[in-house]
């Protein structure tokens, strides 16, 4: 990974230009299970930057605090403790070459582990894969393959973890209609096989709105165990009042089988095992999304509840 570093300083400064740039700062207050097993006030850094290169290539980073590969988050202060501070080291977690065509897209380096949008039972978007993705575009259909490892969970770093080969996935996506978009994927992970599959739906609502229904299953084929989830996302605000972006929400009912093995902890917001029941809330108070507000509460055998604010910058 060190290559792609080298390869960005060692351009000439005319075949540099950064192309993008983020920078996130988000707090939340976090108790789980009335604040028996956790209650505490966290915080999270991002960073993400895009430099092209000689108009042809893109090398793309994103760096965040957080000691795992499901979490970005670092403790300010727990109440349980009665402690105070916190390691906000900013980890690469993420960096890799990308060149995009008409057909289709490669990436190499340390990759995000999605293409595109998290999903109540895809990999958690904070992680990696230590590899490589291409996706070809025929029409409606998105063909992509991944092969590389995730692997050394505990070390986001990647300049310092271990990077051993034990994942390949292929992946289906197609645009069946405007509102219509169905996911098959195969995957090897650890040496067992899961299959996956999702499918989500744009209902249209009077005045021009949608309500997305969606729904997902994936399975471990050695162990024949499953986990499932299915969402109803929607924004009222936009119904009533025509205002994009300021109350998003989504409602969750997900089954996670704890024998479903490591894929199963490597799923987006990964929490508890069993039956769960989730409602999620976010918005942006100010129009152009610099200051923004996210809530998720969590019925389950463990309850949890979160809220936070968050600050994000582009450019």
């Amino acid at each position: 990974m060190l290559l792609i570093g080298l390869v960005a300083s060692a351009a000439p400064a005319d075949a540099q230009r950064l192309e993008r740039f983020s920078l996130s700062w988000d707090t939340r207050y976090d108790n789980v299970d009335a604040g028996v097993v956790e209650d505490r006030v966290q915080g999270s850094v991002r960073l993400g930057l895009t430099v092209d290169l000689w108009s042809a290539l893109d090398v793309v980073g994103f760096a965040s605090t957080g000691g795992k590969y499901t979490s970005r988050w670092t403790d300010l202060y727990d109440f349980i403790i009665d402690d105070t501070g916190a390691d906000f080291s900013l980890y690469f977690r993420r960096l890799y070459f990308e060149r995009g065509w008409s057909w289709g897209r490669a990436q190499l380096g340390a990759i995000p582990p999605i293409k595109n949008i998290a999903s109540g039972t895809g990999l958690n978007a904070s992680g990696w894969v230590d590899g490589g993705r291409l996706e070809v575009y025929l029409g409606p259909v998105t063909l992509e393959w991944v092969a590389g490892g995730i692997t050394d969970l505990d070390t986001p770093d990647l300049f310092s973890r271990d990077k051993n080969f034990n994942f390949v996935e292929f992946e289906t996506t197609w645009d069946v209609t405007e509102d219509v978009t169905v996911e098959a994927t195969g995957e090897w992970l650890a040496e067992e096989v899961y299959l996956r599959s999702e499918a989500r739906v744009d209902l249209p609502l009077p005045g021009g709105q949608a309500l997305r229904a969606q729904g997902e299953l994936i399975g471990n084929l050695d162990r024949r165990e499953l986990a499932f989830d299915v969402a109803l996302v929607f924004d009222p605000v936009e119904w009533i009042w025509g205002v994009e972006d300021r109350l998003g929400v989504q409602l969750h009912y997900r089954y996670l089988d704890p024998e479903l093995g490591l894929r199963g902890t490597l799923v987006d917001d990964f929490f508890v095992y069993g039956h769960a029941f989730t409602v999620e809330l976010k918005g942006h108070i100010l129009e152009d999304g610099v200051l923004h507000w996210f809530s998720r509460n969590i019925f389950a055998e463990q309850p949890r509840f979160l809220v936070g604010l968050g600050l994000r910058f582009r450019g």
